[in-house]
Order: C-alpha cells, then sequence, then structure tokens
C-alpha cells in the first residue's frame, strides 16, 4: 500500500490483530459485539461513534473504550452518519487491552499507547456543567465515588467546564449529522424506505434535507472553532472526568417497540 497508514482502511490494519468486525457497525451490531466481548467470545472490537452510542456500549457492558480524536484512526471505509464528526475506537474488556487494541490500530509511528501512566502526576478536570446534572442517583453515587479515588491518588483535580457549553455544541452537532447522513442515504431513503429498521432514524435522516448548503458549511467552521477552543481547555488539565451515559442501563423490554431506540 502506497498510503499512509494513517489514511488505510482500519479494518485492513485489523487483520494483523484478529479483529473481525468492521467500524461500520451501528446500533444492535455494537450490542452484539459489546456483548460477545463481555462474555469472553473475542478478545475486543472496533466500533465508531457519532452521537455518544459507542461510549454506552463500553460503559454499560462493564468494559473500556477508547474514544479516539478524528485524526488518529483513519475513518476510511466506515459507513458514515456524519463525515465531520465520526471518529473510530476499540472496544475491550480492560484497559489495557483496549490500549494493545489502540495501538494495533493507530498509525505506525504514533505514541506507545500502551506505557503506563504515572497517575501521581495528572491534573483531573470534572466538567460540572451539563454532564453532572440530572443523573440517575446510582451514577451519581458511583462517578462521585471515584472522583473521590482519583482526588487522593492524582496531582489536582478541579472544575473544568467547556468554554462554548454543550447546548451550543450538541445544537451544532444535531445540524451536521441531520445534513450529513441526509447527504450520504438520499438515494436510499428515496429507494427503499422500507429497509430503514427503526422509523425513528428514517424520520431523522430525512429531517436533513431541510439543511441548505450555506447553514452546512457555516456549521463546519463554527465546529473548526469550538475543536480549537475546546483544546485550550487541556492547558490547565490532563484529563477529563465525566459519566459514561446519566442512566444505568435499559431492560431490553423497554426498547422493543422501536430497535432504534436503543441508540437514541
Amino acid at each position: 500500500m502506497n498510503s499512509p497508514m494513517g489514511q488505510v482502511p482500519v479494518w485492513a490494519r485489523s487483520v494483523r490483530c484478529e479483529i473481525l468486525a468492521r467500524p461500520n457497525i451501528r446500533q444492535v451490531v455494537l450490542l452484539w459485539i459489546g456483548c460477545s466481548r463481555r462474555c469472553g467470545l473475542c478478545y475486543g472490537a472496533v466500533g465508531t461513534c457519532t452521537g455518544g452510542f459507542h461510549p454506552p456500549a463500553g460503559c454499560l457492558l462493564r468494559g473500556c473504550r477508547i474514544e479516539t480524536n478524528l485524526w488518529l484512526v483513519s475513518a476510511q471505509g466506515v459507513v458514515p452518519l456524519s463525515t465531520s464528526l465520526d471518529h473510530v475506537g476499540p472496544i475491550a474488556r480492560t484497559v489495557r487491552d483496549t490500549a494493545l487494541l489502540l495501538q494495533a490500530i493507530a498509525p505506525d509511528g504514533a505514541s506507545d499507547y500502551t506505557e503506563g501512566a504515572e497517575i501521581s502526576s495528572l491534573r483531573v478536570g470534572v466538567p460540572r456543567a451539563h454532564f453532572y446534572e440530572a443523573l440517575h442517583p446510582e451514577v451519581d453515587a458511583a462517578v462521585e465515588t471515584a472522583l473521590a479515588v482519583l482526588k487522593n491518588i492524582c496531582k489536582t483535580q478541579q472544575t473544568a467546564d467547556l468554554e462554548n457549553g454543550l447546548d451550543a455544541i450538541n445544537s451544532l452537532s444535531n445540524l451536521l449529522t441531520k445534513a450529513e447522513a441526509y447527504g450520504y442515504h438520499r438515494e436510499h431513503v428515496a429507494a427503499t424506505p422500507e429497509l430503514f429498521i427503526s422509523r425513528r432514524r428514517l424520520r431523522r435522516i430525512l429531517s436533513g434535507a431541510d439543511v441548505g448548503p450555506a447553514a452546512h458549511s457555516g456549521a463546519v467552521r463554527e465546529l473548526q472553532e469550538m475543536r480549537r477552543s475546546a483544546s485550550r481547555i487541556f492547558e490547565t488539565v490532563d484529563v477529563l472526568v465525566t459519566p459514561t451515559v446519566p442512566v444505568p442501563p435499559f431492560k431490553i423490554a423497554d426498547l422493543l417497540g422501536d430497535p432504534g431506540d436503543a441508540a437514541e
């Protein structure tokens, strides 16, 4: 292959470490590999995240996942939800397993993600705004317990809220996701709408038809500025600690009405 390894589809790199799942997995498929990993049927898997579905799969199934930045692992070959937001990362049983998996799919010459960090030197940031609001009591108790442990073993712990606020970020993310999902699926939803299992997801894709080119271009520029401002938070902290999900796992019976509800 003549292209840089960072541009090689992640599934092509995965062959050398026996990852069997391609990264275009969504919804039920991601839960399936999460369950397989939890039951010991596979070492780990690779998934994509756009609007947060990959993280709950790791958390609710007592696993570890790494949500990489957009440039670390190539998204080439991924069936997109949003080309501006999709990113690829591993999920495995333990932190070390996940680091080993990331090392395998990251570009050659990348940092050694398997090296142990000196926890006592870490500056921990806690973005209380939004992330810690309206938590289920069980989740709130678990996260506060974890923060108390980290406070004792890390260098510092401080509040570190995002500059733009998560409401503005979510609004921008929703606009980009609608527009780019519709751009990719436009022909499919027009020709074979009955093949979309989730009626709710189909409606969300169709809503992207209302986003014009000017609005999309403006949103992309705004996203780039938000990413620049977000990087500034790491001038004072090394890591951010947040709950992965605000509620405990759902019961399967609660999701049987529409299979797409699991990702909403």
